[in-house]
């Protein structure tokens, strides 16, 4: 799951699919879910994990690959804009760079 949600998070688009849309969204629960396509293109909803889970996968990933401060501050930037809406927050809106309103 690691390796579709770094893809739909740099806008890579697998072939053959399946596929995590570009976006996705922080469930009051904190839950992560967004809009998948299977091999036939059909789309439909996933939960992909927590958003604990995810990020704690982000930090280890960071770690193994020894990303430097910039580096890591880049990567998660680029996660934290993969979020349009967290529902745990008070207004939920983020803006487009991914920062709460």
């Amino acid at each position: 799951m690691m390796a579709a949600i770094t893809m739909a998070v740099l806008h890579v688009s697998p072939r053959p699919l399946p596929a995590l849309a570009d976006n996705a969204i922080i469930s009051d629960d904190g839950m992560v879910v967004c809009a998948a396509k299977d091999s036939r293109g059909h789309s439909f909803f996933v939960t992909v994990d927590s958003i604990v889970r995810v990020r704690d996968n982000f930090r280890g990933l960071a770690d193994h690959l020894k990303l430097s401060d910039t580096e890591r501050e880049e990567m998660f930037d680029a996660l934290r804009k993969w979020f349009i809406r967290d529902f745990r927050a008070t207004s939920g809106d983020v803006d487009k760079e991914g920062k709460k309103l």
